[in-house]
């Protein structure tokens, strides 16, 4: 057999095209509609379009567009994980959430400042998706030992997570900084900061550290799920569970390997804007008087500047001191 053969064997048209025909079709829809909308309110849609594009292709913007395309591409990996055998792990965002927390809590504790830098970028990066994986576990259990469904379990657990994240930080680990309005677990020293890309060119701002790592976990995934036995087992499992169990699958172990896996994946969703958002964080930490950090629950965050923020709980105020006149701690909008 030729190589050409071969590789014509390994390229499935039929399988190729409609995963490339889904993406254009959903661009193609989603520009037709945004069209209609413009039509009826008296404006040029090809205006528009030329505009939205010459604003995305800015230096600025690639960089931002790389940097909240790791934090996508990383959540998306991690549901991958338990679609390829039927399963839904709605609870991304509370294993995220759990995970950068107590990650972060323990990195900036006081009895780890003997720790070098790098060391603690791998410290954190571990205790992210151990924490992760022990959270989504919980749905594991419950779907393995009770039947619950892991839709309805992992969906409760984001709540939980959040309430838990927002108990511990403002009831126990938090930190209040000089000038900062937020409680929020303590500030890394600069050396814990994993350093920026620089490969966008016509900007000082670097493309967040994480981004290789995300890159990393798209390939990895390929690789375990098409390249090795327990890919194998998940894909059979997700296409026919009673035929895998019938060759000899555990199916109530791949349940459980497989939330294991998505969980310590979505504990990484939080961890890119932990690599140091550049301009917009260190202006905003001059201006409270604390030195920068790029950790999502950093007292040199803001609102603003850190969507990641508000996923780990740092953008619940803390209303301790003033509990008398305002009640319970009150989440910002």
């Amino acid at each position: 057999m030729t190589t050409a053969a071969v590789g014509a064997r390994r390229i499935d048209v039929g399988k190729l095209l409609p995963q490339l025909i889904a993406p254009v079709a959903a661009l193609v829809i989603a520009a037709a509609i945004s069209s209609i909308a413009l039509l009826i309110s008296d404006k040029d849609p090809l205006t528009a379009f030329q505009h939205m594009y010459e604003f995305g292709t800015q230096p600025d913007q690639k960089v931002e567009i790389l940097n909240k395309a790791s934090e996508l591409y990383i959540a998306a990996v991690a549901v991958a994980f338990g679609f390829k055998m039927g399963l839904f792990n709605i609870g991304v965002e509370g294993q995220s959430k759990v995970a950068a927390f107590f990650a972060g809590a323990l990195a900036s504790a006081s009895f780890m400042d003997w720790m070098p830098g790098g060391l603690r970028i791998v410290l954190i990066v571990v205790v992210a998706m151990i924490v992760g994986a022990a959270w989504a576990s919980i749905a594991a259990l419950l779907k393995t030992q009770r039947g619950v469904s892991e839709v309805i379990s992992t969906l409760m657990l984001n709540a939980i997570g959040g309430l838990v994240v927002t108990w511990l930080l403002n009831d126990h680990w938090g930190v209040t900084e000089p000038g900062a309005q937020i409680k929020t677990t303590g500030i890394l020293p600069e050396n814990s900061w994993m350093p920026g890309l620089p490969i966008i060119s016509g900007t000082d701002q670097k493309v967040l550290g994480f981004f290789a790592v995300a890159v990393f976990l798209g390939a990895a995934y390929w690789f375990v799920i098409n390249r090795t036995r327990f890919g194998f087992d998940l894909r059979a499992t997700g296409y026919n569970p009673f035929a895998a169990v019938a060759s000899g699958v555990n199916a109530k172990r791949m349940v459980i390997t497989a939330m294991l896996i998505s969980g310590a994946v979505a504990g990484l969703v939080n961890l890119p804007g932990c690599s140091g958002r550049a301009t917009p964080t260190r202006r905003a930490s001059a201006a409270s008087g604390s030195p920068a950090s790029p950790w999502p629950c950093s007292a040199a965050t803001t609102r603003s500047a850190w969507p990641s923020a508000r996923s780990c709980g740092a953008s619940w105020r803390a209303r301790r001191s003033s509990s008398t006149s305002t009640g319970s701690p009150r989440r910002s909008s």
